[in-house]
């Protein structure tokens, strides 16, 4: 009897663990799928690239602060992306505009511009369109933190291919939300390249 319940106990908690840690990982996956559905559904109402640059005949690239405010309030109204989120994309305007004024440009793509912020890429297609076949890769939790894996699952006639997004989120009052996507925004702005941290 004691043997039976001994093995009884170990069965149910292991059990609950496993439930407890699959609802954690739903939760956090269930945000990020949601947000970037939310992304995509409002992409087009956000301010275009372009208007978020000063273009002057005859001057170089400015930031224009007043329409980057507009879009970080816009990105908030989702209410899946944190404050420090928010923050850094503030900040990488910032050094944006730094970056002009170091390189004066007036031509071409403004660069820092040239690929799409939010998703730090311009070929996220596989994404889009895999976007009920994502399995999580990877999971880790510290406290209120958590960092996780994508894997978006590419399924065509020879093999399957998987592209890996890597998101990183808090939980504020019972709610999880994203800090990061895809890493860190650029630390530099080289005037010939981006330089992504590692």
């Amino acid at each position: 009897m004691k043997k039976t319940l001994i093995v009884f106990l170990f069965f149910f908690i292991n059990v609950t663990c496993f439930s407890q840690k699959h609802t954690k990982d739903t939760l956090t996956k269930t945000t990020i799928i949601s947000f970037i559905k939310w992304y995509l559904q409002n992409k087009d109402n956000l301010v275009e690239q372009p208007g978020r640059i000063i273009m002057e005949e005859g001057k170089p690239y400015r930031v224009n602060f007043t329409e980057t405010s507009k879009y970080v309030n816009r990105l908030r109204k989702s209410e899946m992306l944190s404050e420090l989120y928010l923050k850094e994309l503030q900040h990488y305007f910032i050094r944006c505009d730094s970056n002009f004024v170091k390189y004066p440009q007036m031509f071409h793509v403004p660069h820092g511009f040239d690929f799409d912020l939010v998703l730090k890429s311009n070929d996220y297609d596989n994404v889009i369109n895999n976007l009920n076949n994502a399995e999580i890769g990877s999971y880790k939790r510290v406290k209120n933190t958590v960092k996780i894996t994508l894997d978006f699952i590419i399924k065509n006639s020879m093999s399957n291919l998987i592209e890996s997004y890597t998101f990183q989120l808090s939980k504020h009052k019972g709610k999880w939300l994203i800090d990061k996507i895809n890493g860190d925004f650029p630390t530099e702005i080289d005037h010939k390249e981006i330089s992504w941290p590692k």
